[in-house]
């Protein structure tokens, strides 16, 4: 554990966890979970080092979380929890794949220019670990070691058993009967996301 580092800030898209990841560490760590008032929106790109080399980085661990870019497609194809443009929920997977999205050319675009700057970034400060999504779903006991290295622990580990989302705690939660079903990929899809998404 590094003794230096009292606070946490989370970066990561939506449909990564980052509510969830926030509420395990809140119950299992000793520590300030940064928000909005600490370097901005956690789904924003990194910022540049002109702007968190003028915050206390030096005592936080950056948190990056990141989910199999597939998966999140899927995930985004069902929901895309962008309130600025509500029709992006009524567009078909395929026309999502390729649809302008806040100011990005398509989401897989913003995939790919997001997560280069959380890279970037987590190689530029001196705290910084990537927190796999499928991860903290099926083995949350070893992201709380891995955390552990770097975070004070409370108490013994404290399992988060309930599901989050943006819109909160979500219990007896079926993802067949919430909202769109989770979209496949046709050959189409498939070969638009292998021409733009980053290997």
């Amino acid at each position: 554990m590094n003794r230096q580092i009292d606070q946490i800030k989370i970066f990561g898209e939506r449909h990564t966890a980052t509510n969830a990841l926030t509420k395990f560490i809140n119950q299992n760590f000793n520590v300030a979970c940064r928000g909005y008032d600490f370097l901005g929106w956690k789904h924003r790109r990194a910022p540049l080092r002109s702007e968190w080399a003028k915050k206390r980085y030096l005592n936080t661990l950056f948190i990056f979380t990141v989910r199999e870019p597939s998966a999140w497609l899927r995930a985004m194809g069902k929901q895309t929890w962008n309130p600025q443009q509500p029709e992006t929920n009524n567009l078909t997977f395929s026309e999502l794949l390729l649809y302008p999205f806040e100011d990005y050319e398509s989401i897989i675009h913003m995939w790919n220019e997001k997560y280069c700057s959380y890279i970037k970034m987590a190689n530029e400060v001196p705290h910084a670990i990537f927190i796999k999504t499928e991860e903290f779903s099926s083995r949350q006991e070893d992201v709380y070691k891995q955390l552990g290295h770097y975070l004070p622990a409370k108490d013994s580990f404290q399992p988060l058993n309930t599901y989050l989302n943006g819109s909160g705690a979500q219990k007896n939660r079926d993802h067949t009967q919430q909202g769109k079903e989770y979209p496949s990929f046709n050959k189409n899809d498939l070969a638009i996301v292998n021409a733009f998404l980053d290997k």
